[in-house]
Protein backbone atom coordinates (compact mmCIF):
# COMPACT_ATOMS: atom_id res chain seq x y z
CA UNK A 1 0.00 0.00 0.00
CA UNK A 2 0.82 3.98 -0.37
CA UNK A 3 0.71 6.18 2.77
CA UNK A 4 1.49 10.06 2.33
CA UNK A 5 3.24 11.24 4.10
CA UNK A 6 2.22 15.26 5.37
CA UNK A 7 3.74 15.60 8.99
CA UNK A 8 1.67 13.59 10.91
CA UNK A 9 3.52 10.31 12.82
CA UNK A 10 2.35 7.51 10.58
CA UNK A 11 0.36 4.85 12.49
CA UNK A 12 1.16 0.98 11.40
CA UNK A 13 0.01 -1.95 13.51
CA UNK A 14 2.50 -4.77 12.76
CA UNK A 15 1.33 -9.00 13.23
CA UNK A 16 4.02 -10.30 15.41
CA UNK A 17 6.64 -12.76 13.71
CA UNK A 18 6.05 -11.15 10.15
CA UNK A 19 8.23 -8.89 8.10
CA UNK A 20 6.95 -6.11 7.07
CA UNK A 21 8.84 -3.57 4.21
CA UNK A 22 8.58 0.04 4.27
CA UNK A 23 10.41 1.79 1.11
CA UNK A 24 11.39 4.95 0.98
CA UNK A 25 13.15 7.31 -1.77
CA UNK A 26 16.77 7.54 -0.23
CA UNK A 27 18.52 5.67 2.24
CA UNK A 28 17.39 6.30 5.69
CA UNK A 29 18.82 5.59 9.21
CA UNK A 30 16.25 4.30 11.92
CA UNK A 31 15.86 6.32 15.96
CA UNK A 32 13.94 3.80 18.45
CA UNK A 33 13.32 4.42 22.01
CA UNK A 34 14.97 2.07 24.40
CA UNK A 35 11.56 -0.14 25.00
CA UNK A 36 11.64 -1.68 21.15
CA UNK A 37 15.32 -3.30 22.32
CA UNK A 38 14.22 -7.10 21.58
CA UNK A 39 10.77 -6.18 20.82
CA UNK A 40 11.17 -5.23 17.31
CA UNK A 41 14.02 -6.52 14.79
CA UNK A 42 14.58 -3.77 12.77
CA UNK A 43 17.16 -3.44 9.12
CA UNK A 44 17.28 -0.66 6.63
CA UNK A 45 18.86 -1.39 3.62
CA UNK A 46 19.39 0.94 0.56
CA UNK A 47 15.77 2.89 1.18
CA UNK A 48 13.68 -0.23 2.68
CA UNK A 49 13.65 -0.51 6.12
CA UNK A 50 12.73 -4.36 7.08
CA UNK A 51 10.50 -4.19 10.67
CA UNK A 52 9.71 -7.87 12.51
CA UNK A 53 7.97 -7.69 15.77
CA UNK A 54 9.17 -10.75 17.88
CA UNK A 55 6.58 -9.88 21.04
CA UNK A 56 3.16 -7.47 21.18
CA UNK A 57 3.92 -3.97 21.95
CA UNK A 58 1.95 -0.96 22.36
CA UNK A 59 2.37 2.17 20.39
CA UNK A 60 5.82 3.39 20.04
CA UNK A 61 7.92 6.47 18.41
CA UNK A 62 9.98 5.71 15.69
CA UNK A 63 12.19 8.70 13.82
CA UNK A 64 13.44 7.91 10.59
CA UNK A 65 16.06 10.29 8.81
CA UNK A 66 17.05 10.52 5.24
CA UNK A 67 20.37 10.33 4.83
CA UNK A 68 21.10 12.07 2.20
CA UNK A 69 17.77 15.11 2.58
CA UNK A 70 17.96 15.18 7.11
CA UNK A 71 14.30 15.06 6.16
CA UNK A 72 12.28 12.97 9.14
CA UNK A 73 9.22 10.52 9.28
CA UNK A 74 7.60 9.77 12.23
CA UNK A 75 6.03 6.39 12.59
CA UNK A 76 3.94 5.34 15.35
CA UNK A 77 4.05 1.31 15.11
CA UNK A 78 2.92 -1.68 17.79
CA UNK A 79 2.44 -5.25 17.29
CA UNK A 80 -0.04 -7.72 17.96
CA UNK A 81 -1.07 -11.21 16.94
CA UNK A 82 -4.27 -10.39 14.90
CA UNK A 83 -3.23 -7.11 13.41
CA UNK A 84 -3.87 -7.43 9.43
CA UNK A 85 -0.54 -8.69 7.64
CA UNK A 86 1.43 -6.03 5.84
CA UNK A 87 3.61 -6.65 3.28
CA UNK A 88 4.73 -3.63 2.08
CA UNK A 89 4.21 0.27 2.45
CA UNK A 90 5.39 2.80 0.08
CA UNK A 91 6.19 5.71 1.57
CA UNK A 92 5.40 9.00 -0.43
CA UNK A 93 6.49 12.53 0.76
CA UNK A 94 4.77 15.45 0.33
CA UNK A 95 6.27 16.88 -2.79
CA UNK A 96 6.11 13.29 -4.47
CA UNK A 97 2.48 13.02 -4.68
CA UNK A 98 -0.12 15.37 -7.12
CA UNK A 99 -1.21 17.81 -5.12
CA UNK A 100 -4.08 20.34 -6.10
CA UNK A 101 -2.66 23.60 -7.76
CA UNK A 102 -5.28 25.76 -6.29
CA UNK A 103 -4.22 24.44 -3.14
CA UNK A 104 -0.65 24.73 -2.02
CA UNK A 105 2.22 25.65 -4.82
CA UNK A 106 5.07 24.03 -2.99
CA UNK A 107 5.42 21.25 -0.18
CA UNK A 108 6.82 21.83 3.73
CA UNK A 109 9.63 19.26 2.17
CA UNK A 110 10.32 21.41 -0.75
CA UNK A 111 10.27 24.83 1.23
CA UNK A 112 12.92 22.77 3.76
CA UNK A 113 14.95 22.18 0.95
CA UNK A 114 14.47 26.16 -0.14
CA UNK A 115 15.39 27.56 2.90
CA UNK A 116 18.85 25.32 3.82
CA UNK A 117 20.21 26.71 0.54
CA UNK A 118 18.87 30.19 1.33
CA UNK A 119 21.07 29.85 4.31
CA UNK A 120 24.26 27.91 3.87
CA UNK A 121 24.75 29.76 0.54
CA UNK A 122 24.39 33.93 0.87
CA UNK A 123 21.40 34.76 0.69
CA UNK A 124 21.72 37.81 -1.42
CA UNK A 125 22.22 35.76 -4.54
CA UNK A 126 20.30 33.01 -3.93
CA UNK A 127 16.84 33.16 -5.84
CA UNK A 128 13.89 32.15 -4.34
CA UNK A 129 10.94 30.39 -6.13
CA UNK A 130 7.48 32.25 -6.78
CA UNK A 131 5.53 32.62 -3.78
CA UNK A 132 8.41 32.52 -1.15
CA UNK A 133 9.56 35.46 0.65
CA UNK A 134 11.97 36.41 2.82
CA UNK A 135 10.46 38.06 6.62
CA UNK A 136 11.75 39.22 10.07
CA UNK A 137 12.20 36.52 12.62
CA UNK A 138 8.25 36.01 14.20
CA UNK A 139 9.76 33.60 16.43
CA UNK A 140 11.10 36.34 18.87
CA UNK A 141 13.70 34.36 21.71
CA UNK A 142 11.79 31.19 22.14
CA UNK A 143 13.64 28.10 21.92
CA UNK A 144 12.59 25.58 19.69
CA UNK A 145 13.58 22.45 22.69
CA UNK A 146 12.48 22.18 25.88
CA UNK A 147 14.26 21.45 29.10
CA UNK A 148 17.79 20.77 27.15
CA UNK A 149 20.83 23.54 27.25
CA UNK A 150 20.23 24.85 24.14
CA UNK A 151 21.16 28.08 22.91
CA UNK A 152 19.14 28.64 19.90
CA UNK A 153 19.26 32.03 17.27
CA UNK A 154 17.07 32.06 14.51
CA UNK A 155 18.91 32.81 11.14
CA UNK A 156 16.48 32.91 8.71
CA UNK A 157 12.66 33.02 8.12
CA UNK A 158 10.69 32.63 4.97
CA UNK A 159 7.04 32.69 3.67
CA UNK A 160 4.63 31.28 2.05
CA UNK A 161 0.80 31.39 1.95
CA UNK A 162 0.59 28.58 3.64
CA UNK A 163 3.89 27.46 5.40
CA UNK A 164 6.47 29.38 7.80
CA UNK A 165 10.32 28.00 7.47
CA UNK A 166 13.00 28.97 9.98
CA UNK A 167 17.00 28.61 10.06
CA UNK A 168 17.72 28.22 13.59
CA UNK A 169 21.60 27.63 14.49
CA UNK A 170 22.01 25.35 17.94
CA UNK A 171 24.60 26.07 20.52
CA UNK A 172 25.36 23.38 23.26
CA UNK A 173 26.05 25.15 26.71
CA UNK A 174 26.37 21.93 28.86
CA UNK A 175 29.38 19.54 29.49
CA UNK A 176 28.02 16.60 27.78
CA UNK A 177 27.19 15.55 24.03
CA UNK A 178 23.72 15.96 22.87
CA UNK A 179 21.84 13.70 20.61
CA UNK A 180 19.05 15.79 18.85
CA UNK A 181 15.54 14.15 18.72
CA UNK A 182 12.89 15.79 16.29
CA UNK A 183 10.19 14.03 19.16
CA UNK A 184 11.45 16.42 21.33
CA UNK A 185 10.70 19.74 19.27
CA UNK A 186 8.42 22.46 21.31
CA UNK A 187 5.34 22.74 19.07
CA UNK A 188 4.03 20.85 15.88
CA UNK A 189 6.50 21.00 12.74
CA UNK A 190 5.41 19.51 9.37
CA UNK A 191 9.22 18.96 8.52
CA UNK A 192 12.26 18.93 10.15
CA UNK A 193 15.91 18.88 8.91
CA UNK A 194 19.24 19.04 10.63
CA UNK A 195 22.80 19.34 9.29
CA UNK A 196 24.08 17.16 12.65
CA UNK A 197 22.04 15.33 14.91
CA UNK A 198 24.90 15.63 17.47
CA UNK A 199 26.30 18.24 19.35
CA UNK A 200 29.66 18.01 20.98
CA UNK A 201 30.19 19.29 24.60
CA UNK A 202 30.60 23.08 24.90
CA UNK A 203 33.49 25.14 24.09
CA UNK A 204 34.84 21.93 21.83
CA UNK A 205 34.29 22.10 17.67
CA UNK A 206 30.84 20.45 16.50
CA UNK A 207 29.32 22.04 19.45
CA UNK A 208 27.31 24.01 17.03
CA UNK A 209 24.54 22.76 14.38
CA UNK A 210 21.60 24.36 12.46
CA UNK A 211 18.19 22.94 11.99
CA UNK A 212 15.82 23.85 9.62
CA UNK A 213 11.87 23.87 10.62
CA UNK A 214 8.63 24.24 8.21
CA UNK A 215 5.36 24.61 9.82
CA UNK A 216 1.86 26.40 8.71
CA UNK A 217 2.30 29.84 8.85
CA UNK A 218 -0.96 30.12 10.93
CA UNK A 219 0.12 27.57 13.32
CA UNK A 220 0.75 28.60 17.36
CA UNK A 221 4.19 27.88 18.93
CA UNK A 222 3.46 26.04 22.23
CA UNK A 223 3.33 28.31 25.17
CA UNK A 224 1.79 31.76 22.84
Amino acid sequence: MEVRYQGVPIELELRVDTETRIRFDETVEIGYADALAGQLDMLSVQGIVYLKPRHPFSTQRLAVKGKESGRFVLLDVAASFDAEVIEEVALLADEQTSRDPHVSSISPFELLRVIANWTLNSANETTLPSGVTSVSNPFGHRSVYHDIDIQTTVLGALRTKEWLALAVELRNNSRSAIDLDPNQLAGHWAAVGFLSTRLLPAHKRGATSAMFLVRTSTARHDGD
